[in-house]
């Protein structure tokens, strides 16, 4: 059976004139005032049985186990967001 994944591991990054800050609490602040940036990756993976799958792109020029998912977010403002194939 298919069984995707997120790891823990996620980040949160977020940026500010006054400092940066990793927690939820910070980046709800900042963007609600519309005074910082926030960079959020999460890692997915997926199983069938346990084992890990080998994930390719569909020009089949990557290959790995892991996606990494990125977005990015201004203000009030996220862009769409972008996977990028990891080993």
């Amino acid at each position: 059976m298919l069984t995707p994944g997120l790891e823990s591991s996620a980040g949160l990054l977020c940026r500010q004139k006054a400092g940066n800050g990793t927690s939820e609490q910070a980046a709800r602040g900042w963007l609600s005032s519309g005074s910082g940036s926030c960079q959020l990756q999460i890692t997915q993976t997926f199983t069938v049985d346990g084992y890990p799958v080998l994930i390719m792109s569909k020009d089949r020029n990557q290959t790995g186990t892991k996606n990494i998912i990125t977005i990015n977010l201004n203000g009030n403002q996220a862009s769409c967001p972008t996977v990028t194939i990891t080993p």
